[in-house]
């Protein structure tokens, strides 16, 4: 609801006369859009992990699933300091590596053949997971370059 009404606000705001005296400002609507892109992303996690993962997968998994959490919510957080102080946003070079870490983990996985003798459900589970850090990852880029790119700060 909160992103609706946001959405509505940044419609209706005069915002475009001010982006103009103010470049370092990148433009609400582009920011909306990259929030929303995120907020589906941790949706989509939040739904793939309703329940355990298979065993066969937690070995490799949850150490790099968990890794990615903690440095994932330290970046929302530091993203949301920066936002709020608009100051420029942390590098996200440490959730890529993070990432990294998780595609590494599903190869071990593949190449081990445990995602074989899973059912159908448990594998959607786990490559949804990972597909999901991937776009999470991808989300911190878009919304960091929306301050650093043209509409951003140097």
């Amino acid at each position: 609801a909160e992103l609706w009404a946001a959405g509505g606000i940044a419609a209706q705001s005069r915002y475009p006369s001010r982006v103009r005296r103010q470049p370092a400002h990148p433009h609400p609507r582009e920011l909306l859009r990259a929030v929303e892109r995120l907020w589906h992303s941790l949706l989509l996690m939040t739904r793939a992990d309703r329940e355990p993962l298979p065993k066969e997968a937690r070995r490799e998994l949850v150490p790099a699933l968990e890794a990615f959490a903690a440095t994932g919510d330290a970046y929302l957080g530091a993203l949301g300091e920066a936002l709020t102080r608009n100051a420029p946003p942390p590098a996200p070079d440490s959730t890529g590596v993070r990432v990294q870490e998780l595609e590494d983990a599903l190869r071990r996985l593949r190449e081990r053949g445990a995602t074989r003798p899973l059912e159908s459900r448990q594998a959607e589970r786990v490559f949804t997971l990972a597909f999901a850090v991937q776009e999470l990852s991808r989300n911190f880029d878009e919304v960091a370059d929306l301050f650093s790119g043209p509409g951003g700060q140097a």
